[in-house]
This record gives structure tokens, C-alpha cells and sequence, in this order.
């Protein structure tokens, strides 16, 4: 996946992917990515819920993903997609008062990662 113009694309020796606008961003996305073995199952809205229960101890969600504003004032996206053989888990977070601001963005991009998994 590319980056947006004027976002920079980091993967760490972990794998854990980081995308901002150096420039005049507001955020980060983070985007980690785990093969599955073959016949398993992830039910991506469970998976996620116990994930986001042990940060912010009760969560009720219905799908694969979550949005919320944590004690500190951070402005969380979370998303969890189960492609075939591979888990993506994807957070957005930035300051509260900047929230909304990148959502364009950042929206591509969660669906182009969506489109490069269903060619």
C-alpha cells in the first residue's frame, strides 16, 4: 500500500506499520498484520471486543469497529478485518479537539487496504 502524498509510510522490525503527515498532520495510523493458520477461525467483532476490554475495561460493539475518546484526551479508531489467512488490526488515534480532521483520509486508506484484499 502506498502512502497518501505528504503522509510517511515506517514499518518497525515488528511489522507494525505507521502512517502520518509529517508535514501538518494530526494523527497516526497504526496497522499490524497476523497470518492465521489455515482452518482457523477469528470472529473479528469478538477478537476486537476483547482486545478494547481490557483497555477500557466494558465495550459494547456489533461489528469491526470502534471509536472512542480515552481519559487522556486521545481520539481512538480501531478496526479488526479477517481476510482468509490474515488478521489486520488498525488504529487512528489524535488529540481530541483534531478529531475529524483527517477522517478523509483516513478513510481512504482503511479502504484501500479493504480493496487490496478482495482483488
Amino acid at each position: 500500500m502506498a502512502a497518501p502524498e505528504n503522509w510517511i509510510s515506517e514499518t518497525n522490525d515488528h511489522g507494525l506499520t505507521s502512517l502520518y503527515n509529517a508535514t501538518d498532520g494530526f494523527g497516526a495510523i497504526q496497522i499490524s498484520v497476523y497470518t492465521i493458520p489455515d482452518g482457523l477461525f477469528i470472529d473479528s467483532v469478538q477478537e476486537l471486543k476483547s482486545h478494547l476490554d481490557e483497555i477500557y475495561k466494558s465495550v459494547d460493539i456489533a461489528t469491526p469497529y470502534f471509536n472512542i475518546v480515552d481519559e487522556g484526551g486521545i481520539y481512538w479508531r480501531y478496526w479488526l478485518f479477517n481476510f482468509s489467512n490474515e488478521v489486520v488490526f488498525i488504529t487512528y488515534n489524535c488529540e481530541e479537539p483534531e478529531r475529524g480532521k483527517e477522517d478523509i483520509v483516513v478513510d481512504s486508506i482503511i479502504k484501500s487496504i479493504e480493496a487490496s484484499h478482495f482483488r
